[in-house]
């Protein structure tokens, strides 16, 4: 289905994948957040495509390449404004997977970061 033109562009491969969700097919929007996100693109795109990927994964039920987008995500934007908001996200997905010491690491930074902290 995907034009030579989508292949070498970002903005069409993302517009795909939200097509793709849109219809329902998860699995096509994943593949297709996927080839944007190997393609050259501003930032604030890869901030976009990261975390709908991130999403569809985790509803896909493809919780450890979720976390694992996450984590990719947080290394790349370290200062993105609502860290707390991805961390938030991070969590349930690593309890799911029984990562004891994720689960230890995600929370000391939701405390850290969660305004009622009082630091």
């Amino acid at each position: 289905m995907a034009s030579p033109m989508t292949r070498t562009s970002a903005v069409l491969e993302e517009k795909l994948g939200e097509i793709f969700y849109a219809r329902g097919k998860l699995a096509d929007a994943i593949d297709a957040y996927g080839k944007a996100l190997k393609l050259e693109m501003t930032p604030l795109q890869r901030v976009r495509v990261m975390l709908a990927q991130a999403q569809l994964l985790a509803l896909y039920t493809r919780r450890q390449q979720a976390l694992d987008t996450y984590r990719q995500f947080l290394k790349e934007f370290p200062d993105y404004a609502d860290l707390l908001g991805i961390y938030q996200k991070m969590l349930p997905l690593a309890q799911d997977l029984n990562q004891a010491a994720e689960v230890e690491a995600i929370q000391k930074e939701i405390d850290r970061l969660s305004p009622q902290s009082g630091k």
